[in-house]
């Protein structure tokens, strides 16, 4: 997400750092394997303010 985010958005690191860490949301899907799935949503307002149409 913070590679999409500086990439569609010209962000520097820290900005997208700050973006994600107040708007995003992690989540820990699953923790019955070894492999731990996690993911990282953000609402919606923060692509349409962005004009982010696609990913």
């Amino acid at each position: 997400m913070l590679k999409l985010l500086q990439s569609k958005l010209s962000m520097d690191v820290y900005e997208a750092i700050m973006l994600l860490s107040i708007t995003g949301n992690m989540e820990i899907c699953q923790v019955v394997n070894p492999l731990v799935t996690a993911r990282m949503t953000m609402p919606i307002w923060i692509f349409e303010k962005y004009e982010i149409n696609s990913l």
